[in-house]
């Protein structure tokens, strides 16, 4: 802890030293809460890394859904004409 002194007396070396060590050891508790925050924010970015990934590998899982959709499903026109065929063997009313 720093003492107080005397503003128009002499620097000593034992004010010297508790100014310096005042200093250190705000800068100390600093650099901690600056690691501490550091720490937090990469635990965080690892989860939001894994989250990314699972919707990456979501987004590729729907896009491969459409893609099947897309050659699955029959076109208007193709589906009137093979209506027409079932209707003409099998109709409805």
């Amino acid at each position: 802890m720093m003492t107080k002194r005397d503003p128009k007396g002499l620097v000593t070396n034992e004010y010297l030293e508790s100014a310096i060590q005042h200093v250190v050891d705000t800068m100390g508790e600093w650099f901690e809460k600056l690691m501490g925050g550091q720490k937090n924010i990469e635990m965080r970015l690892v989860k939001v890394e894994k989250k990314l990934t699972k919707v990456e590998g979501n987004v590729l899982e729907v896009k491969r859904q459409v893609t099947d959709l897309k050659y699955d499903t029959p076109t208007q026109k193709e589906f009137r004409e093979l209506k027409a065929k079932v209707d003409r063997f099998h109709p409805s009313n």
